[in-house]
């Protein structure tokens, strides 16, 4: 704001950005003659009021104040790093590291934004309804946790996703400090503008591993579903989730770049900035429409008196649209390479939301446009569930690349699928037992346990439900999901209602930010938040605090009581009760960084047995951070009993320590609540097979046999070997089609039919879940001997026997 438009402003107000006072007093004094400069605890003196409304600044405050905001502002910079960090030595390696960065840097700027704040009152939170609802459904998540079923767990999570209520802290953090140092649009797209160079920069990464392109520091690094690629991300879906904020973001950057161009080209500049000023984020807020049409009017005489400064002219936009456009494109290459169904799910829900915005608030061709798009979205949406759903596997098309035939077979009766579908029932049978306040933050996985049934006995343990809203449901209960959707629809609500009051150019950036928010949110339906997706989520949340200004200028801001505000300024006013702020924050971070340091320490402890690494090394890990310890007590449980013959017979006395080491790791998780039934279930195993050799240990495998049952009741503790489906045979029906016969095998969750030859491409035509189901009958024309079919039995993707082949039609059993 200029200085005539400041004057005209009248009175400041808390939020905007009023010039640093630094006169009066001698030549570095604090006020007044006060002597040095930030000496003698001045540094914390509170400010002396003015008449006209601001706040005197000292001129040692005023010194601080550029490199605390820089310094704050590198931070932010380096937190954009997130995605790129791996620890290939510690475990979990792609998410362990990611996660002890982003709180580090999370902790540092808080502490450094605390100083900044005290020092300078613009800094300082501003009233924000999201930001209230965001602390609302932590406090509920706190709530939740005491009367969970394990509080620990609830608090610090696991090594594999580390989340938790500590993480939530930090994204709380995260969020307060960007709605308090971001006040401008500038700031707030250099922010942006960092989420998509961050994502073309990991697109281009993932690009030339996929091109066999040699990438220091991540050529090595093992993929989780080849060909699909995750990259430094480790998981596809992740990948995926990432590159779709910052596309939307690339792109919001490049039009909003084309437009800002033609309105500068056009001679709009000048009403472009009278509307920010009228509209921004950093424009007084007056309580009545009469004292804002008062503001205005005071702001063009200011501006009508101000003198005219030379304009640079408008450069050309093509170079912003260009590198916005290049980093749009290598984020959606980069997502077609990973091949994530919830990824293009999720950019579907993207496009539609700006289709909708365009038939709704566009005019002339694009409005037209708009609606023709959704059209065909909405055509392609239904045509996707068509083939998703179809009876004849066999007549879908498949194309030859695998990573989008992968995504074009996507089916509902895929193993993938199933055992969402599995997780989401046993979430909400969860939530229908505990509907207040659920199981607890990060104890889905006791909720599977209990509720999982059918495939979902047999399934790959999830502890998350792979669905957002559901997890929150079982986990928070009904005051969770208040929060969750109050914050995202709010959210949404201040998203569409500011780009009704923007100009152009910035209209287009803040709805491709809100297309970005809810293709986020509908992906998060098939997922689970990871270290990068709360980043991003933090910081679209708190760009949609920044337009609360905008969305809502006709309302006051959210204040606290009065009883509350006064006796906070009453605190406030105290310069010891600031000096303890200051030093609880910066102890804070210490504490942080401590802690942090210690968790890394005890996840670098190596985690896979041989030779050169024996069992007992896994001790060092449990009792490293022994709130995250149960990873490595599950370890050494399935470690022991695997290796309990040889190690027994090499060294009796070895065998006994290392069981008693298993009972007292086991009697402290079980003291400690963070036993889930996975531990109960590894316990039960190691000691039946210990005491198969010594009996002594009968008790024990019994306790726990009888525990895991309890924890877990439809999943079996003692498997047989998984064998192939037997009696394969046929018969043709009286209809001439063919008809596969099969027996179920014993412990298989699911078996699978696999078609190819003469031409067609390997496919699956076939998986079934239910024991009940031992035939299949072939589309007309198709038969053993013209193509072939194999069956194989799984437990889930990746646990599954060999296959077995139908003999032709009049061979073998054929009826």
């Amino acid at each position: 704001m200029s200085a005539g438009l400041r004057a005209a402003a009248g009175p400041g107000r808390r939020g905007d950005w009023p010039a640093p006072e630094t006169t009066g007093g001698g030549a570095g004094s604090a006020r007044g003659g006060d002597g040095p400069p930030c000496l003698g605890g001045r540094l914390l003196r509170r400010s002396a009021a003015r008449p006209g409304g601001w706040m005197k600044q000292a001129s040692c405050l005023a010194a601080l104040e550029r490199p605390l905001r820089l310094a704050v502002f590198a931070g932010i910079a380096l937190l954009l790093l997130t995605p790129f960090v791996v620890t290939t030595s510690t475990i979990f390696p792609f998410v362990v590291g990611k996660a002890l960065w982003s709180r580090s840097i999370i902790e540092v700027v808080f502490a450094l934004w605390a100083v900044l704040a005290l020092v300078d009152s613009r800094y300082r939170p501003v009233g924000s309804r999201l930001l209230g609802l965001l602390a609302a459904g932590f406090a509920v998540s706190l709530v939740s946790a005491a009367f969970g079923v394990s509080p620990m767990r609830s608090v610090w999570s696991t090594y594999e996703r580390m989340q938790g209520l500590v993480d939530a802290a930090h994204w709380l953090a995260l969020a307060v400090v960007l709605v308090s140092v971001l006040r401008t649009r500038a700031a707030w797209r250099m922010l942006l503008g960092g989420v998509a160079a961050t994502g073309a920069v990991l697109a281009l990464a993932v690009v030339a591993l996929a091109h066999d392109v040699d990438v220091p520091f991540y050529g090595a690094l093992p993929e989780l579903d080849p060909p699909r690629l995750g990259g430094p991300l480790g998981n596809p879906t992740f990948l995926s989730a990432c590159l779709l904020v910052s596309l939307m973001a690339a792109l919001g950057l490049a039009v909003r770049a084309l437009l800002a161009a033609r309105v500068d080209a056009s001679g709009g500049a000048v009403a472009a900035s009278r509307a920010a000023g009228a509209r921004g984020s950093t424009a007084p807020r007056p309580a009545s429409a009469r004292e804002r049409k008062a503001w205005q009017r005071r702001a063009r005489a200011a501006e009508r008196l101000a003198p005219q400064r030379p304009r640079r002219p408008a450069g050309p936009p093509w170079a912003a649209v260009a590198l916005w456009g290049t980093a749009a494109a290598l984020a959606l290459w980069a997502m077609a390479l990973a091949g994530s169904v919830g990824g293009f799910v999720g950019l579907f829900a993207s496009l539609g939301f700006l289709a909708v915005a365009g038939a709704l608030r566009a005019r002339g061709r694009l409005r037209t446009v708009a609606a023709v798009a959704l059209v065909a979205l909405l055509g392609f949406a239904a045509a996707a569930g068509l083939r998703a759903t179809a009876g004849d596997r066999s007549a879908v098309y498949l194309p030859e690349h695998p990573v989008a035939r992968y995504v074009l077979s996507t089916h509902v009766t895929r193993p993938g699928v199933q055992s969402r579908l599995a997780a989401w029932e046993a979430g909400l049978e969860g939530f229908a037992e505990r509907p207040a306040l659920g199981f607890g933050p990060e104890n889905f996985i006791d909720v599977f346990g209990l509720y999982a049934s059918g495939y979902g006995a047999f399934a790959e343990p999830h502890d998350r439900a792979h669905g957002k809203l559901v997890e929150v449901a079982a986990t928070t209960g009904v005051a969770g999901v208040a929060a969750w959707l109050a914050m995202w629809s709010l959210a949404l609500v201040t998203i569409w209602r500011a780009a009704r009051r923007l100009e152009a150019a910035e209209r287009a950036l803040v709805l491709f930010l809100g297309a970005g928010l809810v293709g986020h949110l509908v992906q998060a339906q098939f997922l689970f938040d990871t270290p990068v997706s709360s980043l991003q989520a933090a910081m679209l949340l708190a760009f949609a605090a920044g337009l609360e200004g905008a969305a809502f200028a006709d309302s006051r801001r959210p204040r606290l009581p009065g009883w509350l505000r006064d006796r906070w300024r009453a605190l406030w006013g105290l310069k010891l009760a600031r000096v303890a702020l200051a030093v609880a924050a910066l102890g804070a971070a210490v504490a942080g960084l401590s802690v942090h340091r210690v968790i890394h320490a005890a996840a670098g402890v190596e985690h896979v047995s041989d030779a050169s690494r024996p069992l007992e090394v896994l001790a060092g890990g449990i009792g490293g951070f022994p709130p995250l310890g149960d990873v490595h007590r599950r370890l050494l449980f399935d470690g022991i009993g695997r290796e309990w013959a040889e190690i027994r017979a090499a060294d009796g006395g070895r065998a006994r320590r290392l069981l008693e080491l298993a009972a007292r790791e086991a009697a402290e998780a079980e003291r400690t609540r963070t036993a889930e039934w996975r531990l109960h279930l590894g316990a039960a195993r190691l000691f039946a097979v210990a005491a198969t050799t010594d009996p002594a240990y009968e008790g024990e495998a019994e306790r726990f046999l009888a525990s895991s049952r309890a924890l877990a009741p439809d999943r079996a503790v003692f498997l047989p070997p998984l064998r192939p489906p037997e009696s394969l045979s046929g018969a043709r029906r009286a209809d001439g089609r063919y008809e596969l016969r099969w027996r179920w095998p014993e412990s298989a969750g699911y078996v699978a039919i696999e078609e190819s030859g003469d031409g067609v491409p390997r496919r699956f035509v076939l998986h079934a879940y239910d024991p009940a189901q031992t035939s299949f009958v072939l589309p007309e024309g198709r038969e053993p001997g013209v193509l072939r079919y194999r069956i194989k039995a799984c437990r889930y993707p990746g646990r599954c026997s060999a296959n077995v082949e139908w003999p032709a039609a009049g061979e073998g059993r054929d009826g």
